[in-house]
């Protein structure tokens, strides 16, 4: 992990860091815990990660602001409604693995026990 190339990027890294802790200490009984040094590093790889496309290694401020903006995105789930199988298509399913694995073995055995040259 490097260290952002220039001072304004320091600066803007720093800034966001601070903004993201206080935004994580707003309201009743919260705390900034959530935020450690941990999610600092995870800026600057991020950083880094999203200069290695741009064809550069050096880290520059609107990469840093493109990470913090990463960084707060929310993990969405995604939620599938009930997938129905054929049962019927199952068991095919099943037997031809079998067959695969019986056939996978017979292979194995013959290549072990063929004549050496």
């Amino acid at each position: 992990m490097s260290e952002p190339s220039t001072q304004e990027a320091a600066d803007v890294l720093v800034e966001k860091y601070r903004t993201l802790r206080q935004d994580d200490a707003t309201g009743a009984g919260r705390n900034s815990y959530r935020n450690t040094v941990r999610q600092l590093e995870n800026m600057i790889w991020l950083s880094e990660a999203i200069a290695r496309p741009n064809c550069t290694s050096e880290i520059i401020p609107a990469f840093v602001r493109e990470a913090l903006i990463l960084l707060r995105q929310p993990i969405t789930h995604v939620e599938h409604d009930a997938i129905e199988f054929d049962e019927e298509e199952l068991e095919g399913e099943r037997g031809n693995k079998q067959r695969r694995a019986t056939d996978a073995l017979r292979w194995q055995n013959w290549f072990h026990e063929r004549p050496k040259f």
